[in-house]
């Protein structure tokens, strides 16, 4: 009986060991954003909307949201994507939404 017991013990330990491996290594960091201030400057021409069900793109600058696309920092060296913000929709490459 003892012998079952910790057959069962050492299974389930390595059966749980191994999917948080799994689901560790699945998850994709999410991209951190700046906004510059002259459009030649950033990779991509974004403009914002209203309502997030119009957007391509959700920024937030809190890095929990579990929601967010992207993520809003505060300084150029941390950011992997510059965007600039732009009041004509046609010239936007993505529309996004701050939440």
């Amino acid at each position: 009986m003892r012998r079952l017991l910790l057959y069962l013990i050492s299974l389930f330990t390595f059966l749980t060991l191994t999917a948080n491996c799994d689901i560790e290594a699945s998850i994709e960091p999410k991209p951190k954003v700046f906004i510059v201030d002259q459009s030649w400057k950033a990779d991509y021409k974004v403009f914002v909307v209203g309502q997030s069900y119009q957007a391509d793109i959700i920024v937030s600058s809190k890095s929990y949201e579990s929601s967010a696309d992207w993520i809003l920092v505060d300084q150029l060296y941390q950011a992997d994507i510059k965007m600039f913000v732009t009041t004509k929709s046609y010239e936007a490459d993505y529309k996004i939404y701050f939440r």
